[in-house]
């Protein structure tokens, strides 16, 4: 296989938009050498590491701390005025005997 053609396949391949026939053509050039299996598997790599940053970048963090410190203040004050008893060790489910 040439090398155009595994350069155009390869971002195909590890995004999962590979026909089934790409996909024989990637992995036959991968069982070539070990190189290329490393290739593959360092481009994998890569494209899960940007799924990873994208996904982090729409999780607004300082509005869930935000969100759980609300949460943490009506816990609290619940414990405070005993209209909600802290679990003390594991008690059993009555599910559960």
């Amino acid at each position: 296989m040439n090398y155009e053609d595994i350069d155009h396949l390869l971002p195909r391949y590890c995004e999962g938009l590979a026909t089934e026939e790409e996909c024989r053509q990637v992995e036959s050039w991968m069982e070539e050498s070990e190189d290329n299996r490393k290739i593959v598997d360092q481009i994998n790599t890569l494209y899960i590491a940007v799924d990873t940053v994208n996904v982090m970048r729409k999780v607004d963090m300082e509005k869930a701390l935000k969100k759980r410190e609300a949460q943490a203040v009506v816990i609290e004050e619940m414990r405070r005025t005993g209209k909600i008893i802290p679990r003390i060790g594991k008690t059993k489910s009555p599910l559960t005997h």
